[in-house]
C-alpha cells in the first residue's frame, strides 16, 4: 500500500489538475444521465430492440463522449506525468500531449463504450444473447486495463501500434508492484457495475431521474478520482523501472 500512499500524496499537490479532471466528469456525467432519459422517454421498454435513429444516436454520443474524456485524459495526465518526472520527460506543454497521446486515448475509450453499448443493447425478445455476455467481459476488461496500459504508453513518450508492446514493459517486468493498481481498476469495475444496475431507469417519474443523476453523478466522480490514482501510481512505477532497472544493460 506504500505506492498508493506515494500516489496520494503526488495528488495533493496537484489538486487543480485533479479538480479539472473531475469537472470535466461532471459535465459527461451530467450530459451522459440527460441522454439516458431522454432515451428512456423514447424508449420506455428495455427488451424492445432499440431504432436505427436511437442506435445513431447512441454511438454519437460514446463517440462524443470518448472524444472530450480523451482530451482530459491527455492534458490532465501529462501535466501529472511531467512534474513528477521532470525533467526527463520530454513532453513540452498541453499541446505536445495532445498531438502525440490523444488518438490512443480516444481509440481506449471509444472501444471500451462500444463494448458497452453492445452489451446493453438488446439482441432479442427478451433474452441474453451470447454476445451482449461477450461484450460485458470485454467491457469490463477494458476497464481494468485502460489506464494503466495508457499509463505506460505515455511514459514511454509516444505512441504508436507498431510500439505497444514496448510500451508495456514496465508492466511485464514489475507485475508484483502494478498488483494495487489493477486492485483499483477492478473495484472501479465492481463498483461502477454495481451502481450502474442500481441506478436503471424504471419509469419516467422526475424524481425518479434526479435521483439516478445524482446518485451516476457520485459514482462517476469517485470512478474519476480513482483514474488519476492509478495513472500516478502507475506512472510512479514506471519510473521506478526506469531508474532502478532489474538487469544491468551489457550491450555496448
Amino acid at each position: 500500500m506504500e505506492l498508493l500512499k506515494s500516489a496520494s500524496n503526488v495528488l495533493q499537490r496537484h489538486l487543480p489538475n485533479v479538480a479539472l479532471y473531475l469537472a470535466v466528469t461532471v459535465v459527461l456525467s451530467l450530459a451522459g444521465s440527460a441522454f439516458t432519459i431522454y432515451q428512456t422517454v423514447l424508449n420506455p421498454d428495455p427488451d424492445v430492440e432499440p431504432t436505427l435513429a436511437s442506435n445513431a444516436m447512441r454511438i454519437a454520443w460514446f463517440t462524443a463522449y470518448s472524444a472530450i474524456a480523451a482530451i482530459a485524459q491527455c492534458v490532465v495526465f501529462s501535466r501529472i506525468g511531467r512534474e513528477i518526472d521532470r525533467p526527463l520527460w520530454k513532453v513540452r506543454d498541453d499541446r505536445e500531449a495532445l498531438q502525440r497521446f490523444y488518438m490512443m486515448w480516444f481509440e481506449f475509450n471509444l472501444v471500451a463504450n462500444t463494448a458497452f453499448w453492445i452489451a446493453g443493447t438488446p439482441f432479442g425478445e427478451g433474452e441474453i444473447q451470447a454476445l451482449n455476455v461477450l461484450a460485458t467481459f470485454i467491457a469490463w476488461a477494458l476497464v481494468v486495463i485502460l489506464v494503466p496500459f495508457g499509463t505506460c504508453q505515455m511514459f514511454l513518450g509516444s505512441f504508436s501500434w507498431q510500439t505497444f508492446g514496448d510500451g508495456l514493459g514496465p508492466l511485464s517486468r514489475r507485475p508484483i508492484e502494478f498488483a494495487p493498481v489493477f486492485g483499483i481498476t477492478i473495484l472501479q469495475c465492481i463498483f461502477g457495475t454495481y451502481v450502474g444496475l442500481l441506478t436503471q431507469p424504471d419509469g419516467t417519474e422526475t424524481s425518479t431521474f434526479a435521483l439516478i443523476t445524482v446518485a451516476r453523478l457520485a459514482c462517476d466522480l469517485a470512478i474519476a478520482y480513482l483514474d488519476c490514482l492509478v495513472f500516478t501510481a502507475a506512472w510512479l512505477v514506471c519510473k521506478d523501472d526506469r531508474d532502478s532497472p532489474d538487469e544491468i544493460d551489457l550491450d555496448f
